[in-house]
């Protein structure tokens, strides 16, 4: 070794610079550390807007409008499903093709073949979708139309820890009315119907409109449309019996669980009032183990010319982690914010007279 070199090798400046070599090392593996480290996960809320037909996209941070979406002539989506990733919504519009929108570009990317509710298997590489008499799935990310089975489904409802579907299955003749009391379970990896059963309780299986499931998928909360006497009933999947039920005003509303599910929030829209009168509307939160009401959240005074009217009320979504409930109002009602601790109506988007969304989705900002 030369000794200009060794001597350099061996000397102060030498090692000042190992040290601090060695600090930059570690500063930067800090920093590749800190890419890998999960944040904070942001959402956002989207809206099927009336009138006008588009989709707004709202930040749920501060519950600013940061986007839209939509076509020339679109009509007023009455239902939007999104991605579990939150990739892509689909929105359905009255009698036209469900579209599926790509939240990254903002771009519509495919049309289905007929208006469908869907539901994204994303780990299966699939988009199931149902109509009134068909089961369709679709090959995910092309969305090119894969199989379809005839079977009359509504409400298709994912167990997030299994690979099973659960629907509400329509029976009935041509011209008579639907019978909506048997729920089927769908095995996800050969799409057959693997189950079935109904809700008995009294003398008459419930009729259901709505399910949801907890997350494990042992218990199912129903909506029954029994329209004499609506009521919201909880499900053991193990013992196949009734835990709870609850009397509501209206079977028209939605039933959704809270992020840790502890509670059970149902919108309850109410029967239509007599003349002079004001909807009875509002949100019932229950115990989701007992169906003990713990509060009741009126829509009174949102209207500041207005303050009698009471919006009715038709879905709820959370924003999981951040304390906050959108729920949706039908007749061109305001999109109300919620804080879920104090159970108080903090805010409402689509201020704008005349204007109401028909559906809501939060998910995931991708």
């Amino acid at each position: 070794m030369p000794y200009a070199v060794a001597r350099f090798l061996s000397s102060e400046t030498c090692r000042s610079c190992a040290y601090w070599a060695l600090l930059l090392c570690m500063l930067l593996a800090a920093c590749s550390d800190d890419k890998t480290t999960p944040t904070q996960e942001h959402y956002l809320l989207c809206a099927g807007v009336r009138p006008g037909g588009w989709i707004g996209v709202y930040d749920c941070d501060n519950d600013s409008l940061i986007d839209s979406l939509g076509y020339p002539g679109m009509l007023t989506p009455s239902e939007l499903t999104g991605s579990s990733t939150g990739l892509y919504i689909t929105s359905l519009e009255s009698g036209r093709p469900t579209r599926v929108w790509d939240l990254r570009s903002r771009t519509q990317v495919s049309t289905l073949l007929a208006p469908e509710h869907a539901v994204f298997l994303e780990d299966h590489g699939v988009l199931l979708t149902t109509t009134l008499d068909t089961l369709r799935t679709y090959q995910l990310p092309e969305f090119a139309f894969d199989t379809a089975f005839w079977i009359r489904l509504r409400n298709p409802i994912r167990l997030s820890t299994q690979d099973t579907i659960l629907c509400i299955v329509a029976r009935g003749s041509a011209g008579s009315p639907p019978d909506y009391s048997q729920i089927g379970v769908f095995d996800l990896n050969s799409l057959t119907l693997v189950d079935s059963f109904t809700v008995d309780e009294g003398s008459e299986p419930v009729q259901c409109r709505w399910i949801e499931p907890s997350r494990d998928g042992d218990v199912l909360y129903l909506l029954g449309a029994d329209w004499s006497s609506p009521s919201v009933f909880a499900y053991s999947l193990k013992d196949r019996r009734v835990i709870f039920r609850a009397n509501l005003y209206s079977a028209l509303g939605r039933c959704r669980l809270s992020p840790d599910e502890r509670e059970l929030w149902i919108t309850d829209p109410g029967p239509p009032p007599t003349f002079g009168e004001a909807w009875p509307g509002h949100v019932l939160v229950l115990d989701a183990k007992t169906g003990a009401i713990l509060d009741t959240i009126p829509t009174f005074g949102l209207d500041e010319e207005f303050p009698e009217i009471r919006w009715r009320v038709d879905d709820i979504r959370f924003v999981p982690g951040g304390h906050k409930a959108y729920v949706n109002c039908m007749f061109r009602g305001p999109i109300l914010v919620i804080d879920t601790r104090s159970k108080e109506i903090t805010n409402f988007l689509l201020k704008a007279p005349k204007r109401s969304a028909d559906g809501i989705v939060v998910l995931p900002r991708y």
